[in-house]
């Protein structure tokens, strides 16, 4: 599977739990920075900072982190100086490179 076809797929499974109230919120993050038009003149908008993972999951007050990656991909330097950011603080972080990932880790948490 695509990362870009896993993140989607893990999306639209968040999107589920969160109308079935199993989580109480979700956030698709996105890294990197983009260029805008506004009338002729491009703008440079700065979105979340570069290691920063694909998604934030609120359940029952616990934020969790997910980095999508393709079977057999590592996490870059920068996640994993995020991840160890959030493990440092009891925040959990989880590399995932196929739903089932989440799945239990979200089924474990609750």
């Amino acid at each position: 599977m695509k990362e870009s076809e896993l993140v989607r797929a893990i999306r639209d499974f968040l999107t589920i739990l969160e109308n079935q109230g199993k989580i109480d919120w979700f956030e698709r993050l996105q890294a990197g920075s983009l260029v805008v038009l506004r009338g002729d003149r491009p703008y440079k908008v700065q979105l979340c900072r570069t290691g920063t993972p694909d998604f934030i999951v609120l359940q029952e007050g616990v934020p969790h982190f997910f980095e999508c990656k393709k079977k057999g991909s590592k996490l870059s330097e920068e996640q994993v100086a995020f991840a160890d950011r959030m493990y440092r603080q009891g925040v959990p972080f989880y590399k995932v490179d196929k739903i089932e990932d989440a799945i239990g880790i979200l089924d474990e948490a609750h």
